[in-house]
């Protein structure tokens, strides 16, 4: 007799959910994920790259 063991999804690393194979992207690692978690990844990388930097005060001195 034959043991058949469950099918095991991979985890997306953005929501800790099962992935299906049929539907799932790829990570800049490799790992599957869910399309709208890898949106949504790199959304959030875009806007930590968008944030203008503080603007510096300019201290003037006295001539």
């Amino acid at each position: 007799m034959r043991h058949s063991q469950p099918i095991r999804f991979p985890v997306c690393p953005m929501c800790n959910e099962a992935v299906e194979i049929k539907t799932a992207k790829t990570d800049h690692d490799g790992k599957a994920i869910h399309e709208e978690c890898y949106v949504r990844s790199l959304e959030a990388k875009k806007k930590l790259f968008l944030v203008p930097p503080k603007k510096q005060r300019r201290i003037e001195r006295p001539a």
